[in-house]
């Protein structure tokens, strides 16, 4: 693909007559043109649409061809850097030497926009390509795009910043006392800022956030209070919708080739579930400090909640029959997490195992979870996530180009 600048001759007459015998129409064949105002001509091989006119007469060509590869990647998702030629009247031998640096740049940073899919977390790059003096340099249109640009990224930025955040993920608190203190902190930390609310509007994170405020809501003695009801029957709901985010985090992880992260969230998401359970069907109970005892015994990791569901004395939806094979499965889990390098194992599994591990977690927790419990941490992993960065990008790169280009 070309990018053709023809903005710059005034006489459309004399532009198409100069296409013929100086240019060549076939020098034109599927170009995206940008042409002088109220023009009225045609150029064989272009399509209409693609002969492209601007609401502001840009002097500058660099701001032409600007518009010009924004229309480019709209319409035809050209992310590499394209021809650019330009002819005007008077002819001019003069082109403007930071066309080519600021293309180039541009065409960076549609290809970093598109290689974010949904569990991207990385913007650094993007933020200084968008900070780059090329961009700068192109004036309120430069300040448009920057800041559209930015507009977008904020939701992305916020949730990998807050949303994935939170020491209950590396502190291992999960293991030690005050786990519903634990839990409920992690989401205060998040829902007490408002800014989800804002910025999620367009998103459907927002409902999961909300049902994850409200049940936060209904552990405390009441809801002006900060202090905890640990006799609440919504704590294993809150368990199981924690178990969901750290699933989540799980596959972001695995996405991004962690394997031992991934596992760790696994067998975090695994122990959540199991104590969601446990305090569903009141085997076990909340302490006055948030530690989860069974009877005297507090229920510190998973080993001993797997002991009580092979001794038949924690109930779930597994079927008797199914019990000794569960069991088994489960075993295998955690030790696939002992041996991974978080635990101070010597190595972990391959990405590929990982996939695997990965459905034989969900299976493990949706068939031992009661109705309701199942349904918060399948509806809260599912749907604790963003569309695809890009997707929001090219909505920003698009508003630019409507203001822009008639």
């Amino acid at each position: 693909m070309k990018l053709w600048d023809l903005a710059e001759f005034y006489d459309s007459e004399y532009l198409s007559l100069y296409i013929a015998e100086e240019i060549g129409a076939e020098n034109f064949v599927g170009s995206i043109v940008v042409c002088p105002r109220d023009h009225s001509f045609v150029i064989p091989g272009v399509a209409a649409e693609n002969l492209i006119t601007l609401k502001i007469a840009f002097s500058k060509q660099r701001q032409r061809f600007f518009l010009a590869m924004l229309h480019a990647y709209l319409n035809f998702k050209i992310t590499k850097l394209p021809v650019f030629l330009s002819a005007s009247d008077p002819p001019s031998n003069d082109g403007d030497p930071q066309v080519a640096g600021l293309l180039s740049s541009l065409c960076e940073l549609f290809r970093n926009a598109e290689s974010k899919d949904a569990s991207s977390l990385e913007f650094c790059r993007l933020f200084e390509l968008i900070q780059s003096d090329e961009f700068l340099e192109l004036g309120e249109l430069g300040v448009a795009f920057t800041m559209e640009i930015k507009k977008a990224s904020l939701p992305y930025v916020y949730y990998s910043k807050h949303v994935l955040s939170g020491q209950l993920f590396s502190s291992g608190q999960l293991r030690s006392a005050e786990i519903a203190v634990a839990v409920a902190t992690h989401w205060r930390f998040l829902l007490d800022d408002a800014q989800w609310t804002i910025l999620y509007r367009e998103f459907p994170i927002l409902q999961r956030l909300q049902r994850i405020s409200v049940l936060l809501s209904k552990c405390f003695v009441r809801p002006d209070s900060k202090q905890y009801n640990y006799e609440s029957k919504y704590w294993p709901y809150l368990f199981a919708a924690t178990a969901g985010w750290f699933y989540r985090m799980a596959i972001i992880h695995h996405n991004s080739a962690n394997v031992s992260s991934s596992t760790l969230c696994l067998t975090r998401a695994f122990e959540l579930a199991l104590q969601a359970q446990s305090l569903l069907t009141r085997t076990a109970t909340l302490e006055n400090n948030g530690a989860i005892y069974f009877k005297q015994t507090e229920l510190q990791g998973c080993g001993k909640i797997v002991d009580l569901v092979q001794q038949k004395i924690l109930k779930s939806k597994i079927h008797p029959d199914d019990c000794n094979g569960w069991v088994v499965r489960a075993r295998t889990l955690l030790s696939v997490r002992n041996h991974s390098r978080l635990a101070h194992g010597v190595g972990d599994i391959k990405q590929e195992d990982q996939a695997e591990l990965m459905k034989e977690t969900k299976a493990l927790i949706l068939e031992f979870l009661d109705e309701g419990l199942d349904r918060e941490f399948s509806e809260t992993y599912s749907e604790l996530i963003l569309p695809p960065f890009r997707e929001h990008f090219r909505k920003g790169v698009e508003r630019v180009s409507v203001n822009y280009i008639d």
